[in-house]
């Protein structure tokens, strides 16, 4: 069966206008359409929509193409080669294969820290207690229980504040 060329784009609007007027062509409904790709429901009208409320993700577009009966190819734009050839930088071949390596900044280093530590934490306290016998995990679990029940103790007694006295006392009848 040979390949009919249904639309041309070269952006994401035009190849948005293209998948509408397949949809048109192919006279399915949206509900159809929604239902065959396994999107839920409205999302058809929120992406094929004028006002676009959604974009196509790299999934919803290989469903999308799966259900339209649609492919792409790409293709060199002689004219847009034309125009960009004298701006295009030529890559040094020692470059392809290089190791890319990047300095991690203080903003990152800062936000994963307590992500970091935490892992740290944790597998310190999986090491520790894979080493440790029976009787001194008992030990360990005593102390730590004798502790929280200090602290609720101590809560618990902790008189509550005096309020300050109001200048007019109200009168029980």
């Amino acid at each position: 069966m040979s390949e009919r060329r249904i639309a041309e784009f070269s952006d994401y609007d035009s190849m948005i206008e293209a998948m509408r007027q397949r949809l048109v062509e192919i006279n399915i409904t949206h509900t159809t359409f929604e239902r065959l790709a396994g999107w839920p429901a409205g999302l058809c009208g929120k992406v094929f929509g004028d006002a676009q409320v959604k974009k196509l993700g790299p999934r919803t577009l290989a469903e999308a193409f799966e259900v339209l009966a649609i492919k792409a190819v790409i293709v060199e734009d002689a004219e847009a080669a034309a125009r960009m050839a004298d701006r295009w930088e030529e890559r040094v071949r020692a470059d392809y294969n290089a190791v890319r390596t990047a300095s991690v900044g203080k903003t990152t280093i800062n936000r994963m820290l307590p992500v970091i530590s935490t892992e740290m934490q944790k597998r310190s306290r999986e090491t520790y207690s894979s080493k440790k016998n029976a009787p001194m995990r008992r030990r360990v679990a005593r102390t730590a229980a004798r502790a929280r029940w200090k602290s609720k103790r101590k809560v618990r007694k902790a008189k509550p504040a005096k309020l300050p006295h109001p200048t007019v006392q109200p009168s029980i009848v």
